[in-house]
């Protein structure tokens, strides 16, 4: 199966997918077609990964991934960028929490903790969200649970589903092509693909689709 990107070639958004016009994009007309869209023209968290992993302590990986925030690198600038001097006193705020943070072995407290001790800092849900993925990507902590959040909100809603008076989503209620990706990747997908999450539910896509 080959993916088609949408009009206009998706060098001018590398890394990110190229966004498919709000009208849709006919090329994906099925979840499993858009996410091999999706996989095919992003890298940004295999790349995150590679670099993440190979920090020598967790230390200097919470250090750089609330730099991250303020410097444009990462999952979604256009959400998450934080000013230079907040990223700053988020790193004094938290540094001391790693012994802490590394400790854990569940995803969902580690954001909470980060957030629980960053608020007061400017981190907000999703910052404390992207943290936490960074941050995990050198300990070994992953999210098992997509994070729903208000760049991904209308996604969960396209798809039919109610978001809980949590944050948190299993990921085994999503469409199946969804299923087979990390809750990372999946979460991001709802997030970056909106458009055409929504025009997938509509009566443009084919009868069924989702």
């Amino acid at each position: 199966m080959h993916a088609h990107c949408s009009s206009g070639g998706c060098g001018n958004h590398a890394p990110w997918p190229c966004p498919c016009p709000s009208g849709g994009n006919a090329h994906l007309s099925e979840p499993a077609r858009l996410v091999a869209c999706f996989l095919q023209m992003q890298g940004s968290l295999a790349a995150e990964a590679a670099f993440y992993s190979q920090l020598a302590t967790p230390t200097a990986a919470l250090h750089e991934a609330l730099h991250a925030l303020a410097d444009d690198i990462g999952l979604r600038p256009e959400h998450s960028t934080l000013p230079e001097d907040v990223a700053d006193q988020l790193t004094t705020l938290l540094l001391p929490t790693v012994p802490l943070l590394a400790a854990l072995t569940d995803f969902t407290t580690a954001h909470r903790t980060l957030l629980q001790y960053g608020a007061p800092g400017g981190l907000t849900p999703l910052t404390a969200y992207d943290t936490a993925l960074r941050f995990g990507m050198n300990t070994g902590l992953k999210p098992n649970q997509i994070f729903i959040h208000d760049g991904n909100r209308d996604s969960i809603v396209a798809l039919h589903l109610t978001p809980p008076d949590s944050s948190w989503l299993d990921q085994a209620e999503l469409p199946a092509a969804l299923q087979d990706m990390t809750a990372a990747e999946a979460e991001l997908c709802l997030s970056l693909c909106t458009c055409q999450w929504q025009w997938l539910a509509t009566a443009d896509a084919s009868p069924g689709t989702l």
